[in-house]
């Protein structure tokens, strides 16, 4: 059985700094946050600091778009270049992405 195309899916990237470093990844990160949410097949865009280590990052964004596209053109515009130019740097461990199909049946968002 084949599953039908999926266009929309929740992307999750839990990011690792030293505590000091989190203000220079707030200050790179406000333009990248300001532009991704302009984006129209962005649905949301949360970022997320981890409670008992505050060099936790967890970044949470939700696409309408298919996953091949956003995989192909995302990383590759301009602020998201610069962006992993001012951190990469600092990360005191590897990035752990996840990515996740939106199951269309338990998808409601309220605000």
């Amino acid at each position: 059985m084949s599953n039908p195309a999926q266009i929309g899916f929740n992307i999750q990237a839990t990011l690792f700094f030293a505590p000091e470093d989190i203000q220079r990844v707030f200050e790179a990160l406000k333009p990248v946050y300001e532009r991704t949410i302009a984006e129209p097949e962005c649905l949301s865009f949360q970022v997320y600091q981890l409670l008992d280590d505050p060099g936790q990052i967890l970044l949470v964004e939700d696409w309408e778009t298919p996953l091949d596209c956003y995989m192909a053109e995302r990383l590759k515009v301009d602020y998201m270049q610069e962006f992993f130019a001012i951190i990469e740097p600092l990360f005191i461990r590897t990035q752990e992405v996840k990515v996740f199909n939106r199951l269309r049946q338990f998808h409601e968002i309220k605000l």
